[in-house]
């Protein structure tokens, strides 16, 4: 990359990124006595008016959002110039998470809270995003688009192929609009479904498959609720089958089946971590653990009286008793049945 000499910034020689439309390159401030490294993304095809206007939307997405998690933009070319680019802040040491997650050490590996606290830090920047004026879908969450930052911190870039809601987008002709197997299906070429803040919650679903099981997502929804499933994959982890509560509502073909807001699924992961971290079992394991000790003792001792229960047609309560502390609990078993098949159906 050949950087103007009237501009400000000179090239260390190190190149971070290539990409179809742009390439990034480590920087310094002529002026910065310090050397301080910064990041500067130029545009590849200046020549191609769609290019060009596509380059300015991602600038101007970029330097709306405030938030911990998206690096801010801290110099940029103006519309007209020859040279598009724009300037911003490095983090040292930081790395994607596609080579963490799949590098064969995976430090999120079947680590549930691990995963849920990456997860919420996600889900935090795509609300940032939810929240902007005017609203902006990434449409291209991946693992390789997170930079997980020493401290435990993400960042998530590349917005090159963001959408405006409520204003134009620009779709270049030869470009894939994300990852084939973490993109939403509204969001491939040739769907006509609405794209919204549900598209980067199916996305970021998958990333938070992909780093608890070190696997790369799969095409389609099915998968996670059959033999990719935490209770298939992780059969001696229970812990991990609570993340179904999240795949549920996120790894849906339909976009009406998923969450609808980033604050709803910060909700939800608020809730799991409070399950886990207090050792609540997954609804499969919920007939087995004694609610008073813990232990997995729970004996079946028989079905109740149905005239008792003559109100609430349809319920099958039978009971349970701990072998261990005596704890008798009764269940309606009809709603603990209609739960874990539907969870098992989902696709």
């Amino acid at each position: 990359m050949k950087i103007p000499d009237h501009l400000p910034w000179k090239s260390t020689g190190k190149t971070l990124g290539s990409g179809g439309q742009g390439n990034v390159e480590l920087v310094v401030h002529k002026g910065d006595p310090n050397g301080r490294l910064y990041a500067l993304k130029a545009l590849r095809r200046v020549e191609s008016p769609q290019a060009r206007q596509r380059f300015r939307s991602e600038i101007e997405a970029v330097k709306s959002l405030t938030h911990e998690a998206i690096v801010p933009v801290v110099d940029q070319s103006e519309p007209d110039d020859d040279f598009q680019f724009y300037v911003m802040e490095y983090v040292d040491g930081a790395l994607p998470l596609d080579r963490i997650i799949f590098g064969g050490s995976n430090s999120y590996g079947a680590d549930t809270l691990k995963c849920l606290d990456l997860f919420e830090q996600v889900v935090s920047a795509i609300q940032a995003c939810e929240r902007s004026n005017p609203r902006i879908v990434h449409r291209d969450i991946k693992p390789n688009n997170i930079l997980i930052v020493p401290d435990g911190s993400i960042r998530l870039i590349d917005f090159g192929i963001c959408q405006i809601q409520d204003g134009a987008m620009v779709t270049l002709v030869d470009e894939n609009v994300g990852a084939r197997n973490y993109t939403s299906p509204e969001c491939e070429a040739g769907n006509d479904g609405q794209v919204g803040i549900h598209s980067d919650i199916y996305s970021t679903g998958k990333v938070l498959w992909s780093a608890i099981t070190s696997q790369s997502a799969f095409a389609r929804e099915a998968a996670v609720f059959g033999n990719r499933s935490m209770q298939t994959l992780f059969p001696n982890q229970p812990d991990t089958w609570h993340l179904t509560h999240i795949f549920e509502k996120t790894i849906r073909e339909n976009p009406s089946d998923r969450f609808q807001s980033a604050q709803q699924l910060l909700h939800e992961v608020a809730e799991l971590r409070r399950i886990i971290s207090q050792g609540f079992p997954p609804i499969e394991q919920v007939a087995l653990r004694c609610p008073s000790c813990g232990l997995e003792r729970m004996n079946w001792v028989g079905r109740l009286d149905p005239d008792i229960f003559a109100t609430q047609g349809g319920m099958d309560v039978g009971w349970t008793c701990c072998a261990f502390c005596g704890y008798i609990v009764a269940r309606d078993f009809a709603v603990l049945r209609s739960h874990i098949e539907r969870t098992q159906n989902l696709n």
